[in-house]
């Protein structure tokens, strides 16, 4: 019973088991024995398996770790590591590998245990198999009787001793056992003493080791029992019954009950009722109930308040329908406390007693699941702020879409960027620039920590999940923050002021997907970047008209400039002192051919916006210059030109370049041409804008600030 019982544990461990042989010192040699997991993880026969050394798997030769283990094993009988175990094809399975000394019949025996610590499998797989193999491994051998005459010659025998030995009756009968025997079967040592004792004394029992033909050494049990028959001759029965096999699972048995007491996994056993009739050192560490306290006990005192009473139905139900069930759920530990753990439940059915018993294996999943939400917290967390990332806080869009869907309300998005960061960045550096989205990231969670998700969308854009769609209480939380950021940030030192824009789209009526929703809050976001820093906008229709108006217009500037449909005017310059036109300022139109004329305040952003400006303005500054050049020539005056140039342009090395060719090839003065540029442009980039221009007054060009003032 016992032997049946640790079979149908042995079949459902998760680890790996095997079985070495050591030497003197303690050193693990060749490999015994291997349960079926080991095969199926390894990808190894049992063949290629048994008998083979150790190193075939567990290669620590040169790192250290042979030499410890064994130490460790002559020391103390056990040693716990890490390693790699190799598979048939040489793939590194990291494993946990717990180890044991044990003494076995003469024999030192080291049982290893190796938990795979990068898949899970089905403990239940191939159990059928398993069975099947664990009931050929450890099955009874028959009783073999000779009838014997008073010289130990053989009268009769049975049909067993005819098999076991494959006899023939004419050959044998007549003939002396030991010869027999020997001959046929078995070379007994101490046989003959064994049968003249026997005769002697009345009856003899003993067991004997013997080697058969096929050299394997068996182990037999003996026994003579002599009789005298009624014409005084003398007969004795000799029994042989062949119990190597029984020997050899009771000393497997053995050594499962040494392996499952000292498993990573728990295992609790039950009667057909339910009681619990054993548990492991595992059981005892996990649930912190001791052998004691258990057996006698329900399984229900790991039930845990997560799980009504319908769900442990369900398992015991699935358990008598399909033989098993294997899931994951919550127990309660003895102190109270309550922790995930997956399990592992089958029946198995004893035949001889007609009992039922009922095996749990237990496998302790907190760390694992503290493990599961660490990382679920770095894919969804953003490392530098904290707050949640873009994945995440689509993914809660999503869910608040679906929600609000089925119960038909409402929730808004508000869309944050900083105004000054590029400038913040490009003047302090990156690093300086991380603390300050630190420093914004906590302003924003001290405003919208409890009200909404919060996120941090990319660079210095945030989004802010709210269920409040009222303009009031929006414009409340809003304000809020403006008051927050009034109070400048200091960062090694130096006083920062952070400006931003913000747009407002609302769930439906601005969109019914993540991603329109934040494209309109985005759109009404740049919006409001049109007015001064600390501005927000709601989201209205006509916004992405614009939108579309700017994409259009955006694609329509390069073929404008190749069909020719800009064109240059020029605004005369008067002297304040004498009255007289001094010089001219140029201002491009453009007509295009198939929807008139557009107005430069209206494409000069989109341009400058999408890097179109590069073409523009060079198109512009040597239209202007040639015209300027023809003016001249045609009013025999001495007028100079003023061209506005963008921050884009400005920045672009090929300005330079046109400048100094255009000089050259029409001997003009360079003191006719003016810069123009704006003092927000300027400020940008200072450092980089006064290199810029310093290089072009070497052209001996004119540079002047125009909108100066403005902020600065």
């Amino acid at each position: 019973d016992s032997l049946e019982l640790y079979k149908a544990i042995y079949n459902h461990v998760g680890d790996m088991i095997l079985l070495l042989e050591v030497d003197d010192d303690y050193n693990p040699k060749s490999i015994l024995a291997v349960n079926r997991q080991t095969l199926e993880q390894l990808k190894f026969t049992e063949e290629e398996l048994i008998g083979a050394p150790i190193i075939k798997l567990l290669n620590l030769a040169g790192t250290g770790q042979y030499v410890q283990v064994s130490s460790e094993l002559r020391i103390s009988g056990q040693c716990d590591f890490y390693a790699d175990i190799l598979d048939k094809f040489g793939n590194k399975i990291p494993a946990y590998v717990r180890t044991r000394l044990m003494d076995y019949a003469g024999k030192k025996i080291m049982i290893a245990v190796g938990r795979d610590l990068s898949v899970e499998f089905d403990l239940q797989k191939d159990l059928d198999v398993q069975e099947n193999y664990f009931r050929v491994l450890f099955s009874g051998s028959p009783n073999n009787i000779f009838l014997l005459d008073g010289e130990n010659n053989i009268c009769d025998f049975n049909a067993s001793a005819e098999v076991a030995y494959s006899l023939n009756r004419k050959e044998v009968e007549g003939n002396n056992v030991v010869e027999i025997l020997g001959s046929a079967y078995l070379k007994m040592d101490g046989f003959c003493e064994f049968l003249e004792t026997g005769w002697y004394i009345g009856s003899n029992k003993q067991i004997i080791f013997g080697q058969s033909n096929e050299e394997r050494t068996c182990a037999l049990e003996v026994m003579i029992i002599p009789f005298e028959l009624p014409d005084g001759s003398t007969r004795g029965y000799l029994l042989i019954n062949d119990i190597s096999k029984a020997i050899e699972k009771s000393y497997k048995t053995d050594l499962l009950s040494a392996v499952f007491s000292k498993n990573n996994e728990g295992v609790i056993v039950t009667d057909s009722l339910k009681k619990i009739e054993w548990v492991n050192k595992s059981f005892e560490t996990i649930t912190g109930f001791d052998m004691d306290e258990a057996v006698g006990s329900s399984p229900g005192i790991l039930r845990s308040d997560r799980h009504d009473g319908d769900f442990y139905d369900q398992i015991w139900r699935t358990v008598e329908e399909k033989g098993t069930w294997i899931g994951e759920l919550w127990t309660r530990r003895k102190n109270g406390e309550e922790h995930p753990i997956q399990l592992n439940v089958f029946q198995m059915e004893n035949t001889l007693y007609n009992q039922k018993k009922y095996i749990g294996i237990i496998n302790d999943l907190t760390k694992v699941k503290a493990q599961e939400k660490k990382i679920v917290e770095l894919i969804y967390t953003d490392s530098l702020t904290g707050l949640k990332n873009r994945s995440y806080f689509i993914d809660v869009m999503n869910n608040t879409i679906n929600v609000a869907s089925n119960e038909q309300t409402e929730f808004s998005i508000i869309y944050m960027d900083l105004d000054n960061f590029k400038m913040i960045n490009d003047t302090m550096g990156h690093s300086f620039g991380d603390d300050v989205l630190v420093r914004f990231s906590e302003s924003i969670n001290a405003v919208f920590n409890g009200v909404g998700i919060i996120g941090r969308i990319g660079g210095d854009e945030f989004a802010i999940l709210i269920k409040k769609t009222k303009k009031a209480c929006l414009n409340y939380y809003i304000e809020a923050l403006i008051e927050n950021l009034n109070t400048p940030f200091y960062i090694e030192g130096k006083a920062i002021r952070v400006l931003f824009s913000a747009g407002i789209a609302t769930f439906p009526i601005h969109g019914e997907t993540a991603e329109l929703l934040l494209k309109n809050a985005d759109i009404a976001m740049y919006k409001a970047k049109a007015y001064s820093g600390m501005s927000y906008m709601y989201y209205t229709p006509h916004y992405s008209a614009n939108m579309a108006r700017e994409l259009y217009i955006e694609n329509l500037v390069i073929s404008g400039i190749e069909r020719d449909e800009f064109y240059m005017v020029y605004q005369p310059i008067v002297s304040r002192e004498s009255g007289k036109m001094v010089g001219i300022e140029a201002l491009v139109r453009w007509d295009t051919t198939d929807n008139g004329i557009i107005n430069p305040g209206e494409f000069i952003p989109i341009c400058e916006k999408n890097g179109t400006i590069k073409q523009l303005g060079k198109w512009i500054l040597e239209r202007s210059i040639k015209d300027l050049v023809l003016i001249n020539s045609e009013l025999r005056e001495n007028f100079f030109v003023s061209i506005n140039v963008s921050t884009v342009q400005l920045f672009d090395d090929d300005l330079f370049h046109v400048l100094k060719r255009m000089i050259k090839g029409l001997s003009i003065k360079p003191e006719l041409i003016e810069l123009e540029i704006t003092e927000t442009a300027y400020m940008q980039d200072f450092n980089k804008m006064k290199d810029v221009l310093d290089k072009l007054k070497t052209l001996g060009v004119k540079v002047v600030i125009d909108d100066f003032g403005t902020g600065y």
